[in-house]
């Protein structure tokens, strides 16, 4: 592994609210999280305009608690198949499916908008993996423009068994008929709405309890697929 502290630039180094963490590879990606919400609690790690294009602020702390929502509502949809996984989230830990098409923090378009038309910002679209890599779980992102043959394929291959959709019509039709292919081989995949940024950031400060699987630095931590120009796309981990 790299020994991140020879490297040169350090950043942050004049920042009054934010403190560097260790860079020795004791900390899993998700705890580095949990690291500056205890040391860099005023420090802001998502800045987007609201209705009147003002600047908000999210800060670390209210992040951290945004993934431990994440990781809470993740675990709900997994307690009838945990079975079939390793308690102490080992290389068979459970893979989870987003295929969601996400709106963008632009000038034009604020949290507030996206929310009505349903579909998932990039903030929650981040916390929502953050989230699933907190709890132990590897997050899958799959582009929106495969096909339902090439989904079903990637679902196949990585052994999902649960998959966050967004609501519109074209990712709504888009599973159905992924769903519908995996029948045909007696794959089950349950389809679960994604969920919302206010699921996530609603002013509560309360802190969800929920039973972390120990997090490792070699274990699989997320899977990316290629662009499948002249066959299926191939998941990579």
């Amino acid at each position: 592994m790299l020994d991140l502290s020879i490297l040169r630039t350090r950043q942050g180094m004049n920042s009054s609210t934010w403190q560097a963490p260790p860079l020795d590879g004791s900390l899993t990606l998700p705890e580095i999280f949990e690291y500056h919400s205890r040391h860099s609690p005023e420090h802001p790690l998502f800045v987007y305009p609201n209705d009147l294009q003002e600047p908000q602020y999210i800060l670390y702390p209210e992040v951290y608690r945004g993934m431990r929502k994440a990781a809470k509502l993740v675990s709900t949809h997994y307690q009838h198949v945990q079975q079939k996984y390793d308690p102490d989230g080992g290389d068979d830990a459970p893979i989870v499916g987003i295929l969601a098409t996400a709106g963008t923090h632009r000038v034009e378009k604020s949290v507030t908008e996206l929310t009505k038309c349903g579909l998932p910002d990039s903030i929650t679209y981040f916390t929502l993996m953050m989230g699933i890599m907190l709890l132990g779980f590897t997050p899958f992102p799959i582009s929106t423009r495969n096909s339902a043959a090439g989904v079903a394929h990637l679902v196949r291959t990585t052994g999902v068994l649960r998959l966050f959709v967004s609501p519109d019509p074209a990712m709504q039709r888009l599973s159905k008929e992924t769903i519908g292919i995996l029948a045909e081989d007696s794959i089950a995949v349950k389809l679960i709405p994604i969920p919302q940024f206010e699921d996530f950031y609603n002013g509560s400060n309360e802190d969800e309890r929920v039973s972390f699987n120990k997090l490792r630095n070699d274990k699989l931590a997320l899977i990316l697929h290629s662009s499948g120009e002249h066959s299926y796309n191939e998941p990579h981990s």
